[in-house]
């Protein structure tokens, strides 16, 4: 599933989110982008990690002061892939499953502590019927 945005970046220096398993070295020493989930109910927040390979976050480059079309691609269980022969229309499967996978989640937020950086997605109610 693919939650798409458009961000501007206001920060005044590019951001790179390093979101993975395994970071890049080449890069100077720094804190990882952590990810969390803003929970409904009850109020709380959700870490997601890197190697549970449910969250990844397309680019990983957000340059200074322009749109970028961001996307936040969240991995989901193959019980919610239909059968073949379905009377769930597209529309309805899509709803059901957001709201399996995100009915109880109010944001993404992304922190990045090298910059002290922290960027909430909303998460909408889901597709429309």
């Amino acid at each position: 599933m693919v939650l798409a945005y458009t961000v501007t970046n206001k920060s005044g220096a590019d951001i790179t989110l390093d979101f993975t398993e395994e970071p890049d070295f080449s890069l100077k020493p720094h804190q990882e982008t952590r990810v969390f989930f803003k929970l409904k109910d009850p109020p709380s927040y959700q870490q997601v990690t890197p190697k549970a390979r449910r969250v990844y976050l397309v680019p990983k480059l957000l340059p200074a002061d322009l749109p970028v079309a961001f996307h936040i691609v969240l991995s989901v269980s193959a019980d919610n892939k239909p059968p073949w022969f379905s009377s769930e229309s597209t529309i309805e499967r899509l709803s059901r499953v957001f709201q399996k996978e995100l009915g109880n989640t109010e944001s993404i937020v992304i922190f990045i502590p090298d910059q002290r950086l922290k960027i909430t997605f909303p998460v909408s109610s889901g597709p429309k019927k």
